[in-house]
């Protein structure tokens, strides 16, 4: 019997980390079905010579519970080679969301996830209150990518409680109403149960988002609802910031994990220059803590980050009230502000408050688009030595800057993550990390993620050579796939699903940033292409060829 499709004569890199080697790889009926010299007919032969076939990649770490309801291809994932996405991180999703509270929802999506709020309410078409719901949705709607959702503690916190979600802790009749919820979310097909403790994250009022109201004790019985089911993974964002982790959010991570008898994942882990050391640390715990038995790992992002924002939509600046009230404003409304000497010296000394709560971020902060010519020397510098030079103050160069160009420059936090090649080359051998975090989905206006699996593939495995290839191929497809419990993801073996990357290892690598204005309601979008990724075939259908779509939309709702 003819297969679908064979690859012929490529390096074939399996997901397990085994050596490489030359030969075939049939297809059909959505699995793989041989591996090796393959001496039969296929109705599709794709000619691999000179190129790797390895699996297709799997992203732990995206928000796009969104974005697949009008972009099935979760693009630009797919043009990277990703085949799956893991989407409900951070206890954040649309479902489940009573009718009643859809905008509270997309307002606190929007201020977290920087995904503009008219693009939400433009895109979402709310055919769904629960998860199961919502996964039947996707199902009938059609995907290009594999999804595999999880249970958002703030989604259901909300569900149950409503307002009273971000403002007391839960009875025990009402936790025993969201267990019911995460086993509900659960038996549909969710992989797993996310939360967030941190505080800086904020809903559309300013208020705290609905899981870091939570007290422990509920956040323990939903997660460990993925005990008693035996299945699932276990994501979470700690109270304190990763570079500032204290003994208390370590033993909750290694008691979380105990109680769960779950992988427990938590984010987001880099090198940053301020905290020079503290990533040391946080690897001797965490590989300690395996040691032990508690399944703990960092999902960290390989790329270095700069971070772009504008005053037209941002959430970066939600940390204050003037500032989170002025980003509330119409367009006109803000310049008429601006205009105001008395209201920019105040917004200016908020925004100094800012600077020296987050130092990390706002000391790093340059320009990256100048409106004018007369303010383009300034692209690429940090305001901080702009406003030295100038003998004036960051806050008020950056608010005359707004003013001079009408809200258009566009700024960034330059540089904020890993700087230091030999720290990231430590982190990203260690067994307690995962490569990822690609934040795909969200931050649409700041920067784009999803190139992270072509950037580790050209930088840190190509140039760098942190890693033989064929380790790298693992960390991007059989250990999260094993993780997550995508049991039949993630490797090249008969019988498994037929997701499938092809790509030339010589010229991967991430194309240049692009603004793309494809978004419902006509916003834009940051988004980066991908160069040498030829094929990408999910379900034994090719997706794309060359990053162009073939029309086919071969994805399935993931379970674990």
């Amino acid at each position: 019997m003819a297969h679908d499709i064979l690859i012929r004569g490529g390096t074939i890199i399996d997901g397990s980390g085994a050596p490489r080697f030359r030969g075939d790889l049939a297809l059909a009926q959505g699995r793989i079905a041989a591996v090796g010299e393959v001496d039969s007919a296929a109705d599709h032969i794709i000619d691999a010579a000179g190129l790797v076939v390895c699996p297709g990649f799997i992203d732990l770490h995206t928000h796009y519970d969104a974005q697949v309801t009008w972009d099935p291809l979760c693009t630009p994932s797919c043009d990277h080679g990703t085949t799956t996405v893991v989407m409900g991180n951070c206890g954040y999703a649309v479902a489940p969301v009573r009718a009643r509270d859809r905008d509270y929802s997309m307002g606190m999506f929007s201020c977290v996830e920087g995904v503009s709020k008219h693009t939400l309410a433009s895109g979402l078409p709310w055919e769904w209150e629960t998860q199961p719901q919502y996964l039947d949705w996707l199902r009938r709607r059609g995907l290009g990518l594999n999804v595999a959702a999880q249970v958002g503690h703030s989604a259901v916190r909300r569900f149950v409680l409503g307002p009273a979600a971000h403002e007391r802790t839960a009875s025990g009749d009402e936790i025993a109403e969201m267990e019911q919820l995460v086993r509900e979310g659960l038996g549909a097909g969710a992989i797993g149960f996310t939360t967030s403790r941190v505080a800086h994250q904020k809903g559309e009022q300013g208020e705290p988002i609905p899981s870091f109201v939570a007290a422990e004790e509920e956040m323990f019985t939903l997660a460990c609802v993925l005990r008693d089911l035996d299945r699932g993974i276990i994501g979470i964002n700690p109270r304190t910031k990763a570079q500032d982790f204290n003994q208390e959010d370590r033993e909750q991570l290694v008691r979380l994990a105990r109680a769960s008898g779950r992988v427990v994942t938590w984010n987001e882990f880099n090198q940053r220059s301020e905290y020079p050391d503290q990533w040391r640390s946080l690897l001797d715990f965490m590989e300690s803590a395996q040691r032990q038995g508690a399944r703990i790992y960092a999902v960290m992002r390989c790329q270095r980050l700069d971070v772009h924002f504008n005053l037209r939509d941002t959430n970066y600046l939600n940390g204050s009230s003037g500032w989170r009230e002025f980003m509330g404003l119409s367009h006109q409304a803000k310049l008429d502000r601006l205009g105001q000497a008395e209201i920019r010296k105040a917004l200016s000394r908020e925004l100094e408050t800012l600077v020296s709560q987050s130092p990390g971020f706002f000391a790093r902060t340059g320009v990256a688009v100048a409106a004018s010519a007369r303010n383009r020397p300034l692209v690429g510098r940090l305001l901080s030595d702009v406003a030295a030079e100038r003998s004036t103050t960051l806050g008020d160069l950056f608010l005359e800057l707004l003013l001079e160009e009408q809200l258009e420059t566009e700024f960034a936090f330059l540089r904020v993550t890993n700087d230091d090649d030999e720290a990231v080359a430590t982190m990203l051998k260690s067994p307690a990390t995962i490569t990822g975090i690609s934040d795909a989905g969200a931050h649409l206006h700041t920067f784009c993620g999803a190139d992270y699996p072509t950037y580790f593939l050209a930088r840190w495995i190509r140039e760098k050579q942190v890693l033989p290839l064929e380790q790298g191929v693992r960390s991007l497809t059989s250990l999260p796939a094993e993780l997550a419990g995508l049991h039949d993801r993630g490797l090249l073996r008969v019988g498994a699903a037929a997701d499938v990357c092809i790509f030339d290892p010589q010229t991967v690598a991430p194309e240049p940033l692009e603004i793309w204005h494809d978004l419902p309601g006509g916003e834009s979008r940051h988004v980066k292409r991908a160069r040498g990724v030829e094929w990408v075939i999910v379900n034994g259908e090719v997706l794309l060829h060359r990053g162009k779509p073939t029309g086919h939309l071969p994805g399935q709702v993931l379970a674990g």
